[in-house]
């Protein structure tokens, strides 16, 4: 696919040029103020006067301010003064500026000259997660991998991305699930202001998620009072799905209409004993137990999957209102229920495209 999308406002063998020229300039000016740096650290203190000293101390602070000419003209009001550091100490400073302002004219060209709008999904607010190989956006799937792009080029558009404030930095690959499943979300909640949500409050939930992650022992948000009350209103769910799974077993054999909606019928009741083992998770989670933890302890598949939902249930504020669980809204706001686990968040992503 043709990679020039990113760089619409000029042309891009232009673009690259000079920001390599940059980059060139850049690094050897670094060169040139480590060896100043240490040429100056080498050298003795020089034997100023303390009103000198204060007199050069702010020649030195104006000197960023200055053009060149400028400096040229006011530092030969010092040279006789100055001694050999000092005189460092300002060629020093002025190389400083002249990196400042190479690094000034870098950033408006990766704010400006590269651009995303015509990259993957139409009207996507694109937010992204650096990849080995380029940028993955969490809110339309497209990668710059689907392009073909020079290393360079790839390094300079997750440079852009910083840059222009929509890349969520210090996420990693494997956190890119948990990070979809989030966009998703509030692409439901809130649709018409998707590309309001910074990547800055991405990185702010990721971070919760890895805290929430690393705490073994989590705050009950259920008593034990109140756990038993739930566990006891499944348990007397559970019973009456299976009391009617025994009647229905008994009608299909001698009712024509019953057995031609059997298979149907008792469907619809597997199906609420799964909402009934959901249910049952959703209490330990309540209780202060560990998502991950809940996951790994089982064995069988399907209750795997009742884990998995029971927090991706837990995990929504609608849910959270419509669930009986929460006494006020209060509750509801303190409450958070987070994994960046990438098996747990890959399942529910599985899921939602069946």
């Amino acid at each position: 696919m043709p990679t020039n999308i990113f760089f619409e406002n000029l042309n891009k063998e232009e673009i690259i040029q000079i920001l390599r020229m940059f980059e060139a300039r850049e690094e050897k000016l670094q060169h040139q103020i480590e060896k100043l740096k240490k040429k100056i650290h080498a050298q003795k203190e020089t034997d100023l006067t303390p009103q000198e000293k204060e007199q050069l101390m702010k020649f030195l602070q104006l000197v960023p301010l200055m053009d060149p000419q400028e400096l040229k003209k006011e530092s030969r009001a010092f040279l006789d003064i100055i001694s050999a550091a000092w005189q460092d100490e300002v060629l020093l400073s002025n190389m400083q500026r002249r990196i400042q302002n190479l690094q000034k004219v870098k950033e408006e060209i990766l704010k400006t000259d590269i651009t995303f709008q015509s990259f993957g999904k139409k009207n996507c607010p694109h937010r992204f997660v650096e990849t080995d190989t380029g940028l993955k956006c969490i809110c339309c799937g497209h990668s710059t991998d689907e392009y073909q792009l020079s290393i360079h080029e790839s390094l300079y558009l997750v440079e852009a991305a910083k840059m222009q404030g929509i890349l969520i930095r210090h996420a990693c690959i494997k956190e890119i699930p948990f990070l979809e499943n989030l966009a998703y979300e509030q692409k439901i909640l809130k649709a018409e202001d998707q590309d309001k949500i910074s990547a800055k409050q991405y990185e702010k939930e990721l971070i919760v998620a890895r805290e929430q992650d690393l705490r073994k022992v989590k705050t009950p948000y259920l008593n034990t009072k109140e756990s038993v009350r739930f566990f006891k209103k499944i348990e007397s769910e559970k019973k009456e799905i299976e009391e009617t799974i025994k009647t229905l077993q008994a009608q299909a054999l001698v009712d024509d209409e019953v057995k031609r909606n059997y298979d149907r019928l008792l469907e619809e009741k597997n199906l609420a004993l799964e909402e009934c083992l959901v249910a049952t998770y959703e209490i330990y989670i309540l209780m202060g137990y560990s998502v991950e933890e809940l996951y790994y302890e089982e064995q069988k598949e399907e209750n795997k999957y009742a884990v998995v939902k029971a927090y991706h249930n837990l995990s929504r504020k609608q849910f959270q209102k419509e669930s009986g669980y929460f006494k006020s809204k209060a509750r509801i706001e303190s409450f958070t229920c987070m994994t960046a686990n990438p098996e747990i968040n890959q399942m529910i992503l599985d899921l939602r495209r069946k």
